[in-house]
C-alpha cells in the first residue's frame, strides 16, 4: 500500500483525455508519484464518451493502488485550463480521416511511409494541421495558466512543441517521447542487466536520435556491447516480434546497419528511424528487406475499433 503522508494537490489536465493509448499510461505514471496523491485529473476531450471510459478506468486504478485522485471529464477548455499546474497533450487533429491521405497519397509517388507522423509528406501535413490548434492553446495557456508545466506528446513532437516557444516563449513547455527509454530497455535486455543500471547520453530529435555514450554500472557500455556481439550482428541476438520489444521494433535491421556503419546506436523502432534516411522507404523491396513495420491506416482503424489504440 502506498503511503500518503506527503501530498501536493495539483490540477493536472489531459488534453485528449479520452485516448485509450496514452491516458491510462499517464495515469499509471501519476499513481507511481506519491507526491501527486490527492490531485485532480481533468480529462478534457471533444469525445466525452471516451473520456468517461478513461475516468472509470482511472478511478479503478486509483482505488486499487490506495490513491486519492479526483477525475473530472469536460469538453470546456477554459474550465480545464484555468489554474492548471500540469498540462499533458495527446491529441490528433482530424483523427484517422485526415491521416489517411498523409500516408496513402505519397505512395502514388513511390514514398512508402512507415508512420507518417514526424517527417516527410505525412509529417509536414500533420504539422500544418496541428499548428493552428497549438497556437490557439498557447494564447489560452498564457491567459489561464501561465505558470503551468506543459508536456507535449503529440506528433510531430519537435515541430509542435516549437509552436509554443514561438507564440509564447515564456511558457514552461517540454516535448516528451518514450523512445530513449524504450531503447534503454532494449539495451538492458541485450546485455542481460536491469535498465536501472544503464546511464546514457542521447542526442537528436524525436524519433531520430543517437546513443552518444552509455555506461552499465559505470563501465563503458559500447565496449560491453562489442564484447557481447563477438562479431555478430545485433539482429542475430534479437528475436523478431519479441513482445518485450514491441511490434514496432521488429528485428532491428536498420538499427544494426547504422550501428555497424557509424558506431552508434539509434532508436530501437526501425520504422521511425527509417523515415529520416533515404533509401529505406523508396521501394517496397527495401521495406521488406529491412522488415520495416508500416502503421497503415486500416491497421490503425482495426485497432481503434477494439480499443487497443487511439491516435495521439
Amino acid at each position: 500500500m502506498f503511503q500518503t503522508e506527503s501530498v501536493v494537490k495539483m490540477k493536472i489536465v489531459m488534453i485528449g483525455g479520452g485516448s485509450c493509448n496514452w491516458s491510462p499510461k499517464l495515469i499509471c505514471d501519476i499513481l507511481h508519484e506519491e507526491s501527486l496523491n490527492g490531485s485532480e485529473i481533468w480529462l478534457e476531450d471533444i469525445d466525452l464518451k471516451a473520456a468517461e471510459k478513461i475516468k472509470a478506468a482511472g478511478e479503478r486504478l486509483a482505488k486499487d493502488n490506495g490513491r486519492q485522485l479526483k477525475f473530472i471529464v469536460t469538453n470546456d477548455e477554459d474550465a480545464a485550463f484555468r489554474g492548471a499546474d500540469i498540462i499533458l497533450i495527446t491529441i490528433s487533429t482530424g483523427g484517422l480521416k485526415t491521416m489517411r491521405p498523409d500516408v496513402e497519397l505519397p505512395e502514388r509517388y513511390g514514398i512508402y511511409q512507415a508512420v507518417g507522423d514526424t517527417v516527410g509528406p505525412g509529417g509536414w501535413s500533420r504539422t500544418l494541421r496541428n499548428v493552428p490548434v497549438f497556437a490557439a492553446w498557447a494564447e489560452k495557456f498564457q491567459r489561464l495558466c501561465p505558470n503551468a508545466f506543459i508536456l507535449n506528446y503529440t506528433n510531430p513532437m519537435a515541430s509542435l512543441t516549437g509552436v509554443f516557444h514561438a507564440v509564447a516563449p515564456e511558457l514552461k513547455v517540454l516535448g516528451l517521447c518514450h523512445g530513449p527509454v524504450g531503447t534503454m530497455h532494449f539495451l538492458a535486455k541485450l546485455l542481460g542487466t536491469d535498465v536501472s543500471h544503464i546511464n546514457a547520453k542521447v542526442g537528436g530529435i524525436n524519433h531520430f536520435f543517437w546513443i552518444l555514450d552509455f555506461t552499465v554500472d559505470g563501465k563503458d557500455g559500447y565496449a560491453m556491447l562489442k564484447e557481447r556481439l563477438a562479431g555478430r550482428h545485433i539482429y542475430e541476438l534479437d528475436k523478431a516480434y519479441d513482445p518485450v520489444n514491441g511490434i514496432f521494433a521488429r528485428s532491428h535491421w536498420v538499427m544494426t546497419e547504422l550501428y555497424e556503419r557509424f558506431g552508434y546506436l539509434t532508436y530501437t523502432a526501425d520504422n521511425h528511424t527509417a523515415e529520416f534516411l533515404p533509401g529505406y522507404l523508396l521501394d517496397l523491396k527495401a521495406v521488406e528487406d529491412y522488415n520495416i513495420f508500416r502503421k497503415k491506416i486500416d491497421w490503425r482503424a482495426e485497432n481503434y475499433k477494439t480499443g487497443m489504440l487511439l491516435p495521439a
